[in-house]
């Protein structure tokens, strides 16, 4: 006796298929809100980089003025205490406010270059120069 059998699946509607290409197309939107995301991050942070680097050389000028009449001052207080007509400790507090006033200056300075650091890197001029000194010294084994 000889039997033979045939069993066809056959599935109605293509359930599977379908819910694999909605998860697929689900997984597409969210990528692309993620690198949305990303874009807008990103231009934020290079807008704030800006204003900061902005802010901070309209600063410098303040800081630059303000050192300039810190030693004149010192140098009127040392004027006047030569003359009798100040007392030793007007002169050390002109020149502790004139370190003060130095130092902030300093203080700009660094905190200018890293924000421009951080416009260069936005930007994308750090991975060029980086990229660039690489080439140039022939590689990172050196």
């Amino acid at each position: 006796t000889w039997s033979v059998g045939l069993q066809l699946s056959f599935p109605i509607g293509f359930e599977a298929e379908r819910a694999v290409r909605s998860m697929a197309s689900v997984d597409a939107w969210r990528a692309d809100a993620l690198a949305w995301q990303a874009m807008d991050q990103t231009r934020v942070s290079v807008t704030n980089a800006c204003a900061e680097l902005v802010r901070l050389r309209r600063a410098r000028e303040k800081i630059t003025d303000a050192l300039s009449k810190q030693k004149e001052r010192l140098r009127l207080e040392e004027e006047r205490f030569r003359l009798g007509r100040s007392s030793t400790l007007q002169v050390i507090q002109a020149g502790d406010e004139l370190t003060q006033a130095e130092l902030a200056l300093r203080s700009n300075d660094v905190e200018q270059r890293l924000a421009a650091w951080d416009v260069h890197r936005y930007s994308g001029g750090l991975a060029k120069r980086l990229e660039t000194m690489t080439l140039a010294s022939g590689g990172m084994d050196r």
